[in-house]
């Protein structure tokens, strides 16, 4: 065994932790190198100092000191808890703490958008952006849910009237168009024509009712018909597609009224007006409309 193996096991040969071999192995390399025998000496007085140490018992006394010390945070929390603060640092607090929370909840709960939507519920109704959101009744209304009638709607009362000024004002549009016609000329003998161009609709939606069957597919079918309306498409009023009933159908506009508080008598109805190529007669307007159970 070398110097330096004895060295590293010094310790452990100090505290007889060492295999018998190689503690007789230790034992003669001591008795021949005396630099490493002084070395035992010093390792093994340095173990015996810390035993002796070991037995000295502390006073109480400094060990319940030692124990209690605080820290600096604790420190902190000692100086400043609640309990110490005066009741009126109290109130001020808790009211700035409420201050703050009420400002917070205003400026970012939408409590105005909340307002909107309860209001809302009561009249609700579609409406399109821009160009799109046109009238559904070419008067001014917008597609509506269930029988009512918002403020800025006409009422049932008055939608004859209304009706009528339409027609006035589209006579009058015509009549200002076939006049630009007949005097705006080209060189020549070739003439500008002017050129209206018609835009065509179809109101899409559908109809919730509480229980799909025949007797209100028929019910639905005959009230239509008593209308004045008529299928538009291929297939019957009430043709059976899936699990809906099929509605391709036109109506006169003046009826749509009455067609609509029928309907939501029947369940929940929606409706959307769509642009489509094809043009509809004036006073008639065409509705494709499915009929659904309630699921």
């Amino acid at each position: 065994m070398s110097s330096f193996f004895c060295k590293e096991l010094l310790p452990a040969f100090i505290e007889k932790d060492l295999d018998k071999n190689r503690a007789e192995a230790i034992e003669n390399y001591l008795d021949k190198d005396q630099k490493l025998k002084q070395e035992y000496q010093k390792l093994k007085t340095q173990v015996e100092y810390l035993e002796e140490i070991s037995r000295v018992t502390p006073n109480p006394e400094l060990v319940k000191f030692i124990l209690n010390q605080e820290t600096n945070v604790q420190e902190l929390i000692n100086k400043y808890k609640w309990s110490r603060w005066s009741p009126a640092s109290q109130w001020v607090v808790q009211l700035a703490v409420v201050g703050m929370f009420l400002v917070a909840t205003v400026q970012i709960f939408p409590w105005l958008n909340l307002a909107r939507s309860l209001k809302s519920t009561e009249i609700a109704f579609l409406t399109k952006q821009s160009q799109q959101e046109e009238d559904v009744l070419k008067i001014g209304t917008r597609v509506v849910y269930g029988p009512f009638w918002p403020k800025d709607m006409a009422s049932p009362e008055n939608y004859a009237k209304q009706v009528e000024e339409n027609k006035i004002k589209n006579a009058q549009i015509a009549d200002i168009v076939a006049k630009t016609d007949e005097t705006h000329n080209l060189q020549g003998d070739e003439q500008e024509e002017v050129v209206v161009k018609q835009e065509g609709f179809v109101w899409r939606g559908v109809l919730h009712v509480p229980e799909l069957n025949n007797d209100i597919a028929t019910k639905i079918s005959n009230h239509i018909v008593s209308l004045g309306g008529a299928k538009a498409g291929q297939v019957e009023l009430g043709w059976v597609k899936g699990d809906t009933r099929y509605f391709h159908f036109t109506l006169p506009i003046d009826k749509y009224t009455e067609f609509q508080s029928f309907m939501v008598e029947q369940g929940k109805l929606i409706l959307k007006k769509e642009k489509h190529p094809r043009v509809m007669k004036e006073g008639t307007m065409r509705i494709i409309m499915s009929v659904e159970g309630q699921r």
